[in-house]
């Protein structure tokens, strides 16, 4: 798997990563740019160019992510839009009149908690053609470290800092949208988080453009926080049992939701989860392997999702990320988990 070493300032940290990458980082972000034209057919090149604008502008609102956005656009030499595109394609989906591309079928969170063990993770699964892209940084800071799980040029789609807080995604269609923290900025803003708490009132005060849930997870607690533009809501609270989510909002804020625009596979995903928990939790060897076989590979076509082998960009399993906290060891996996592209965290 892909893997970078980060440290320095945020800027020398974003420099690094688009001088390791700029190749992928130009490919990645040229698919995602089509892919946005076509979920965006009545919009004018113009009317795009402002609201990536204007998402740029926001990031700037937080110096260090902004720094290290703009380093790895230096370091890539890649525009700002065009980077903009690649890390915040989803989001920027949701504020386009007209259908949603069925062939997205997202992503997959869950988290465990039998006695003083705890193990969470989520499957990444978006067009097939980004797996390609996918990477880790591992991420020095002058008080902690943070293992990220992101793709080339991206900031970042979920991690685990050792401070023994982790952050997982689930992506969410709202009708509420507003310009804001492109996703992938506001995962590493709730990363920078020492706990739960600190992470809820950060959220209070700041949200990303568009809907998203949230599994944040320490050794002792976890939650699902729902988002959308405007609001946000704790919609599931774990202190010992199981805890997961899919792409459907569950909570009030699902009035918000298109449900035309849902992923197709959610709800049977979210029925998979919910059906084949009760064993995780209860079986005899209650650790980091058992848990991702039981889920990563016994569910195929399910929670691991292949690709297609006649449309480039239909749904698949790009990866993911998994981690045990009491021994804080984790797995970050590029594809599908059972062809064991692993990277150990």
């Amino acid at each position: 798997m892909r893997h970078l070493k980060l440290s320095g300032t945020a800027r020398e940290r974003g420099l690094t990563h688009g001088k390791a990458w700029p190749k992928e980082i130009h490919e990645f972000a040229a698919i995602r740019k089509s892919l946005i034209k076509e979920a965006m057919p009545l919009w004018s090149e113009h009317k795009l160019k402002q609201l990536l604008d204007a998402h740029i502008e926001f990031l700037k609102k937080d110096k260090e992510l902004w720094e290290e956005f703009a380093g790895i656009a230096e370091g890539a030499a890649i525009s700002l839009r065009d980077l903009m595109i690649l890390n915040n394609h989803t989001d920027l989906r949701d504020f386009a009149e007209g259908d949603f591309d069925e062939r997205l079928l997202e992503c997959s969170c869950f988290a465990y908690k039998k006695g003083t063990k705890t193990i969470a993770g989520q499957t990444w699964d978006m067009h097939a053609s980004a797996q390609p892209y996918v990477a880790h940084l591992s991420i020095e800071k002058e008080n902690f470290t943070q293992e990220v799980f992101t793709l080339t040029g991206c900031l970042g789609l979920a991690g685990v800092s050792n401070k023994s807080f982790a952050v997982f995604i689930n992506n969410l269609r709202s009708r509420e949208v507003n310009v804001g923290y492109a996703w992938p900025a506001f995962v590493r803003m709730l990363l920078n988080c020492q706990d739960i708490a600190q992470a809820q009132s950060l959220v209070k005060e700041k949200l990303p453009s568009s809907g998203r849930n949230f599994l944040l997870v320490e050794k002792e607690h976890a939650i699902n926080l729902e988002v959308t533009g405007k609001r946000f809501e704790t919609v599931g609270n774990l202190k010992q049992g199981t805890l997961f989510h899919t792409n459907h909002y569950v909570g009030s804020l699902k009035e918000t939701e298109e449900e035309g625009t849902r992923s197709k596979t959610t709800v049977n995903r979210y029925n998979c989860l919910e059906k084949i928990s009760p064993e995780v939790i209860s079986a005899s060897n209650f650790n980091l392997e058992a848990v991702a076989d039981k889920i990563l590979i016994q569910n195929p076509g399910v929670l691991s999702i292949p690709p297609s082998p006649t449309e480039a960009h239909a749904s698949a399993s790009c990866g993911g990320l998994i981690y045990d906290f009491e021994s804080q060891e984790g797995i970050s996996f590029a594809g599908l988990y059972a062809e064991n592209d692993h990277l150990k965290i």
